[in-house]
Formats: C-alpha cells, structure tokens, sequence
C-alpha cells in the first residue's frame, strides 16, 4: 500500500483506491465493505514483503488495462473509484465558480456529475455513464450546465467568468481533460472525449509508478472479482 498525493493505493489487479474522506460532502460512500476487506488483505500482503518476505503478485504481476472494457465501467466499480481518487488528488477547481470541488477538508460540497451531460446526449450516445464521462462539481455548477451541449456551456462559462481558454483550459486540467478532451467537448465528440480521457488517466496512473499490463478484455474478465463485474454503464 502506498500514499501519494492524498490517496491510500492497494495496488490490486483491478485499482482499488479508497477516496480519503468519501463520507464527506453529500454523504456519497464510495468505498464497500468488501473493497476494505481486500484492502486490509493487501496492506498485509505488502507489509510482509518490506519486511523481507515474497513480494505480493499485485506488484510483480501489475495493474490490468484494457481502455475498451474500462469505457464501460461506472462510477462505483473499482477502477471508477481508483479514477475518481486520482481525480480527487488533484485538488480540481469548479469549473463554474472556481472553489476546490471533491472530498477532503477545504473542498466545498461536491457533487460527482456528468461532463457530456446524460439529459442532453443519453439518447445519442453510448456508455453515458461511463466513468471517463465524470467529474467533481458543485451543485450549481450542475445546474448551470443542466441540459447543455458542452460546447454550449463551455462557451457559456468563458464568457460569463470572463476567462481566456488558456486559463479555462487550466482548470479543466486539474479535471484531467487535456486539450484532446477539451477539443472532442468542444465538437460534440464523445467518443472522441472518452478515448482520449482514458488516455489521460492512464498515462497520469504510470507516471505515478504504477505498472500498467495491457490485456484482453477476456483476461479482465476471468480474473476480476465479481462484485467488480457486476456493474457496467447502462446502454
């Protein structure tokens, strides 16, 4: 188990990353009791092994991706909480009203939220609510978007915040929506958005250390927990 940037990381095969502090604003628990079980399992494990004993399969045999099933996972399977921590550890900025938005003390209350709003493009999409399509916003941040288009509501906060896109661009990095994703919001391309977000996560989760082992789908499939399988975004 390591601590970076705020986040306890049990490196199991399929991320599991319990959000400092997830009780906090909107009582939103997204961390179960059985992800904690293995969690605790894991510490153990790691705990042995710097004491000089066998170094524990979830750091020899590294982190399963595979970008094509994880666009299909929601906001509570585990590597959508592992995602929504790395998010957290930015310490992200709303993108309405400039406050520190997610869990943990100095954050003001936050909502997990929609980028490509679901009201707006759940009828002409797939995987609405995929991970990748979520962040931290303040209840009137989500208000404000609503139904919006993102290209409507980007447009729409540049001006009444009176921000260049440079500047905008920052905060939405804190978001991890790089100019790739900005670019896709901007066209309507959400498709486009979710590829080149998981692109940005994964990346950031590999510059942190971790050793991603890209797979098959079907190899995610054998080997993760079902409570881990259980749930895939509504199409």
């Amino acid at each position: 188990m390591v601590s970076l940037s705020g986040m306890t990381v049990s490196l199991k095969t399929d991320l599991r990353f319990p959000i400092t502090g997830q009780q906090g604003h909107g009582s939103r628990n997204i961390h179960t009791e059985g992800t904690d079980n293995k969690l605790k399992e894991d510490c153990q494990a790691i705990l042995i092994w710097l004491n000089g004993g066998v170094e524990p399969s979830t750091i020899s045999n590294g982190v399963m991706w595979n970008t094509s099933k994880y666009l299909k996972v929601g906001q509570t399977n585990a590597i959508g909480r592992a995602i929504l921590c790395l998010i957290n550890s930015q310490k992200p900025k709303d993108i309405y009203d400039d406050s520190t938005v997610g869990y943990g003390d100095g954050t003001a209350d936050s909502q997990i939220h929609h980028i490509f709003p679901e009201a707006e493009y759940k009828d002409s999409v797939d995987n609405i609510n995929s991970i990748f399509n979520f962040t931290f916003l303040t209840k009137e941040a989500n208000n404000f978007i609503s139904n919006k288009t993102t290209k409507k509501y980007l447009n729409e906060i540049l001006e009444s915040r009176s921000l260049t896109e440079i500047s905008f661009k920052q905060i939405l990095e804190k978001h991890i929506v790089n100019d790739e994703c900005y670019k896709a919001m901007q066209e309507e391309d959400y498709n486009k958005f979710l590829e080149s977000r998981a692109e940005c996560i994964k990346q950031m989760f590999i510059g942190m250390g971790l050793n991603i082992k890209f797979v098959e789908k079907n190899q995610i499939d054998e080997e993760l927990d079902d409570e881990d399988l259980e749930e895939t975004v509504e199409q």
